[in-house]
């Protein structure tokens, strides 16, 4: 079976390899946008304290991109941002790649 990955997801840009004759997804290569200048900054009010995915369907219209979200602003805490945090956003074209 092939790996189908999506390309909302944050593996489109990893290599297929086979091991064991067995299709998997390689290293993860990371996005070269990390360092761009941000597409927006924002000010986190409480209704989108924890929720990223929220913050994602309101300025890209999915949920799907909560991940690139961390990303760009190098988080790990799955419970941020908090209230009155700010919040660095990419641009959209970078995360699709168009």
């Amino acid at each position: 079976m092939a790996v189908d990955i999506p390309l909302n997801s944050r593996y489109r840009t990893t290599d297929v390899v086979r091991f064991n004759n067995v299709e998997t997804l390689g290293p993860w290569p990371g996005f070269s946008w990390l360092k761009s200048t941000p597409w927006l900054t924002i000010i986190v009010d409480s209704s989108f304290a924890g929720r990223l995915d929220l913050l994602s369907y309101k300025y890209y219209g999915t949920v799907d991109y909560w991940w690139a979200i961390m990303y760009y602003n190098n988080i790990t805490d799955i419970n941020w941002p908090k209230g009155g945090d700010t919040v660095k956003l990419p641009s959209p074209s970078l995360i699709l790649g168009t």
